[in-house]
C-alpha cells in the first residue's frame, strides 16, 4: 500500500470517509486487513492528520483519531466492518458515499458530527453510518442533519398531502397505535395502516420501528419549526 494516493483516486467513483479511535499500537498490516476481500477497495490511512508509512508501528500515548478515506465501493457499511480492525473499542462512524473525492469534505463532516453525537445513542450499532445518527447530529447542532432531516422526510411528506403528516403525528403522539390513532382521526385502522405504508414510502423511514420512529418524530419537530421561523 502505498503511503500517498495512486491514480485510482482520479476516477473514484465512490468515496466515504470513516472516523473513529486508534487502538494504542496498531501496524498498517492491521489497518489493511480486509482488503483481499474486495479487489476494488483502496483507501487511505490517516492519523492525527498525518500518512501512515507502510509496516511502521504507531506507538499512540493518548486517544487518537483514524481517519480512512476508502474508495471504489458504494456500500459505506461494509467497508466500514471490513476495516474496523485497527480502530480502539467505540464509536466508529461511516459517512455518506460521495461521487468523489473533490466532495469527500462532505462525507468527512458527516461522519466526524455522527462521531460526536454517538454517545447519545448508547444501543447504536459499531460501525453505524452517520446518516443513521441523523436524529443525535441534529440534537448536537449540526445543521447539515437538520436540514436533511427537514428536506429529505419533512418536506417530501408535506408535498405527498397533509393526510400523512397528520397521520404520522397523531400516530406518533398515540405510543404508535393504529386502533389509537384511528380513534383520534375517526377513520378506520386500515386507513391509518395504509398511510403508514405511504409514509415509508415516500421517506424510506418505517413509522412502526422504534428507532426510525424516533428519527421521524425529529423530523416533524424541526420540520415545524423552520415552518414557524419562517411565518413570522
Amino acid at each position: 500500500m502505498s503511503a500517498m494516493p495512486d491514480r485510482r483516486w482520479q476516477w473514484a467513483a465512490w468515496v466515504l470517509l470513516i472516523v473513529g479511535f486508534l487502538t494504542a499500537v496498531a501496524s498498517v498490516r492491521a489497518l489493511w486487513r480486509g482488503h483481499d476481500s474486495d479487489p476494488n477497495l483502496f483507501a487511505l490511512f490517516l492519523v492525527l492528520g498525518t500518512y501512515i508509512v507502510a509496516g511502521m508501528l504507531l506507538r499512540i500515548t493518548r486517544k487518537a483519531r483514524l481517519v480512512v478515506i476508502a474508495g471504489g465501493s458504494d456500500s459505506p457499511l461494509a467497508v466500514a466492518k471490513s476495516l474496523i480492525g485497527p480502530y480502539a473499542a467505540g464509536p466508529v462512524v461511516a459517512g455518506p458515499v460521495v461521487p468523489d473525492l473533490l466532495a469527500a469534505t462532505r462525507s468527512a463532516q458527516a461522519a466526524a458530527a455522527g462521531l460526536k453525537a454517538c454517545t447519545a445513542w448508547q444501543d447504536a450499532p459499531r460501525p453505524v453510518l452517520a446518516d443513521d445518527l441523523l436524529p443525535e447530529r441534529a440534537m448536537a447542532g449540526d445543521p447539515s442533519a437538520r436540514e436533511q432531516l427537514v428536506e429529505e422526510i419533512y418536506r417530501p411528506l408535506e408535498e405527498a398531502g397533509s393526510a400523512l403528516l397528520e397521520t404520522l403525528s397523531v400516530y406518533l403522539e398515540q405510543a404508535s397505535s393504529l386502533e389509537g390513532a384511528a380513534r383520534m382521526l375517526f377513520v378506520h385502522p386500515n386507513t391509518v395502516r395504509y398511510r403508514l405504508r405511504r409514509v415509508t414510502d415516500v421517506t424510506g423511514w418505517s413509522p412502526s420501528d422504534v428507532r426510525s420512529a424516533f428519527t421521524l418524530r425529529i423530523a416533524l419537530i424541526l420540520g415545524r419549526l423552520v415552518d414557524g421561523d419562517l411565518q413570522l
